[in-house]
């Protein structure tokens, strides 16, 4: 996530030399998604992967990535 702040705020900062609370939400988003999407190979060993267990797995762990990143930022 870190990097991710980093490549956004490269890209637009603020008038005081911050990154903008969109590229902060972007930067967790993105990282949400592939949090969840680095679930998938464990998530096949367990079931067969289809489109409905791939939603699933990157939804749920998604929220978690989007919570965590939340409150890294703000802690």
């Amino acid at each position: 996530m870190t990097f991710l702040v980093w490549v956004f705020f490269k890209i637009k900062k603020t008038k005081e030399n911050q990154p903008t609370d969109t590229g902060i939400w972007l930067a967790i988003l993105v990282s949400s998604f592939l949090f969840g999407l680095t679930h998938l190979p464990t998530t096949s060993a367990v079931v067969e992967i289809t489109l409905l267990i791939l939603l699933r797995a990157v939804l749920l762990n998604g929220i978690g990535g989007v919570v965590f990143g939340w409150l890294y930022w703000k802690k």
